[in-house]
């Protein structure tokens, strides 16, 4: 299909390329690995509280457990952390997470439109692909970003210039989606239009990622013609 474009209301540019993060953004996911850390915490008899994860939202396994030894003072190797966590999401990735509202019909349209379509993603290929399969949305993307294929995290624009090089699209011509403030800052320093997701997770940030997005969406529904 050849490159079309939209336009979005309060984004004044033409767009031709949608850049997506996963959990929290297309499926309702940030709760999976709320009781996966809760799980693990309870395992090895360790406090949770809720800085701990905000700084693991949208990094890698392999930042995550480095964090997660420094900062409870583990003897652990990372990988035993990586593949306790990793054995607790499978599951839920493979037969429970659902779409948001609307990303189907969203995605469809601009698929139809001949939007090239990204995702840019912390979350670990074994995970996501087989969810992207079941839930049926897997044929829309274009190409796909893992974080780690860059050497920093998703406030910084790598992950979204990369994307943008796969989609064969110019970073000024894409809209990215995210429902965290790292991603849509990381984004903006990419050049690109960002657009807020809300998620109950980060609800409480909501008034700081407003601030900083072209525009915020309860549900991509509000987005659809």
């Amino acid at each position: 299909m050849a490159n079309g474009m939209i336009k979005i209301d309060g984004i004044d540019r033409e767009i031709t390329g949608a850049i997506f993060d996963l959990d929290g953004t297309l499926i309702d996911s940030m709760q999976v690995w709320v009781d996966v850390d809760r799980a693990f915490m309870r395992e090895r008899g360790l406090p949770y509280d809720e800085e701990y994860f905000d700084a693991l939202k949208h990094i890698t396994l392999e930042d995550a457990a480095d964090y997660t030894i420094k900062r409870y003072h583990l003897s652990d190797d990372p990988q035993t952390l990586i593949d306790w966590w990793m054995d607790a999401a499978t599951r839920a990735y493979h037969e429970q997470v659902m779409l948001k509202p609307y990303v189907y019909e969203w995605l469809s349209y601009l698929h139809e439109n001949g939007v090239k379509i990204g995702l840019a993603t912390a979350c670990e290929t074994p995970l996501f692909l087989p969810a992207l399969k079941r839930l049926g949305i897997f044929s829309f993307f274009d190409a796909y970003t893992t974080l780690s294929e860059v050497t920093r995290s998703k406030r910084f624009p790598d992950i979204f210039l990369l994307s943008a090089k796969r989609l064969a699209v110019n970073p000024q011509n894409c809209v990215v989606f995210d429902d965290v403030i790292d991603g849509l800052l990381g984004a903006k320093d990419a050049g690109m239009a960002v657009v807020g997701v809300y998620d109950e997770t980060s609800a409480s940030l909501r008034a700081e990622i407003e601030a900083s997005t072209n525009c915020y969406i309860m549900n991509f529904g509000e987005l659809l013609p």
